[in-house]
């Protein structure tokens, strides 16, 4: 949804509003961690028909999507400290960061609404359906 008309707000802040860059960057990592707490809740309703190459590929990328997380959170901080000097690479930093991070989680996301990655599972378990 807003994710582009926010990254484009931060990398239009200066560095006299940098209080201001720091509360965007985040509202977008809050947004990004409802995002992920929908996405995990469908993983766990779906995880009893993953095998279990499945589950550890899952639960590989969730822990990849948290450190990338973690970063993009440290990078927001160094927002807050950042002098006038390192402003514009401080931000183009946080921009590169949570755009990798929204990449990451869409990828995750798409993979299973399509289903790719998750129904490796022979299908004759779920005859009910």
């Amino acid at each position: 949804g807003g994710a582009p008309a926010a990254r484009e707000s931060i990398q239009s802040y200066t560095v006299e509003k940098r209080d201001e860059a720091v509360r965007q960057a985040k509202r977008m990592l809050d947004a990004f961690d409802a995002r992920l707490r929908t996405l995990e809740e469908r993983l766990n309703a779906d995880s009893a028909r993953w095998s279990a190459a499945v589950s550890a590929r899952i639960d590989k990328e969730l822990a990849a999507l948290k450190a990338q997380r973690a970063q993009s959170a440290r990078q927001a901080e160094r927002l807050g400290n950042a002098s006038k000097k390192a402003w514009e690479a401080t931000k183009s930093a946080f921009v590169k960061s949570y755009r990798r991070l929204q990449r990451r989680l869409e990828k995750l996301n798409s993979d299973m609404l399509a289903r790719k990655t998750i129904h490796d599972r022979p299908s004759s378990q779920s005859t009910g359906q």
